[in-house]
C-alpha cells in the first residue's frame, strides 16, 4: 500500500502548530512552519527536518507557495456559504469528478436507497445520519435529517440534485 506525500505550510509555532508539525512529520509529510517571532521554533524538537520560516504568514514574500489549488479553496468557501447546495466537497485532480452532499426533497424519506440510486441514476457513497457516517446497505431507507453525498461527475451535478430534489412526478 502507497501513502501521498504531501507539504504542509503551518502557520504559528505555538504549542498547537509545533505538536501538528511533529505529528505530520512523523507521518513522513513535508512541513514548513512559519511564525513572526523566530524564538517560537524552540517548541520544535531538535531532530525537526522541516522548513523555519520566520515571518507573517499571510505576506507574500514569506508564505511559501500554496498547497490548495483556487478551484478547492472556492468550494470550501462555497460549501460555507451555501450549505444547502451540491458543491463538491473533494474533486479528483483533473476536475471531473466530485463528491458532493446533496439535498433531498421530503417525499424521498422512508424510500430505500436502491430506489432513490436508480431513480437518479447516480450512486449514494455515504450517508451522514445524525452524526455518524455510513456506506447504504441494500435495506438503508432514508430518514429524517440524512445528509447524502454522492461521487459523480461535476457535469451530472444538476441533474442529480433535480432528481433527489423531487420525486417522481413531484415538482
Amino acid at each position: 500500500m502507497w501513502r501521498t506525500i504531501v507539504h504542509i505550510v503551518i502557520m504559528g509555532c505555538g504549542r498547537v502548530g509545533s505538536t501538528l508539525a511533529h505529528i505530520l512529520e512523523d507521518r513522513d509529510n513535508s512541513i514548513a512552519i512559519i511564525d513572526r517571532n523566530p524564538e517560537a521554533f524552540r517548541r520544535l524538537r531538535s531532530s525537526f527536518k522541516g522548513e523555519r520560516v520566520t515571518g507573517i504568514g499571510f505576506d507574500r514574500t514569506v508564505l511559501i507557495p500554496t498547497v490548495a489549488t483556487v478551484r478547492w479553496t472556492a468550494d470550501q468557501m462555497l460549501r460555507k456559504l451555501l450549505p444547502e447546495g451540491t458543491e463538491p466537497l473533494w474533486r479528483d485532480p483533473t476536475g471531473k469528478i466530485v463528491l458532493a452532499e446533496v439535498a433531498f426533497s421530503p417525499a424521498w424519506i422512508g424510500e430505500h436507497v436502491k430506489a432513490v440510486e436508480a431513480t437518479s441514476m447516480t450512486r449514494i457513497v455515504f450517508i451522514d445520519r445524525l452524526g455518524q457516517a455510513f456506506v447504504p446497505e441494500q435495506g438503508t431507507v432514508l430518514q429524517e435529517g440524512d445528509v447524502i453525498h454522492v461521487v459523480a461527475r461535476e457535469s451530472d451535478l444538476d441533474r442529480i440534485a433535480a432528481a433527489f430534489g423531487s420525486r417522481g412526478g413531484e415538482h
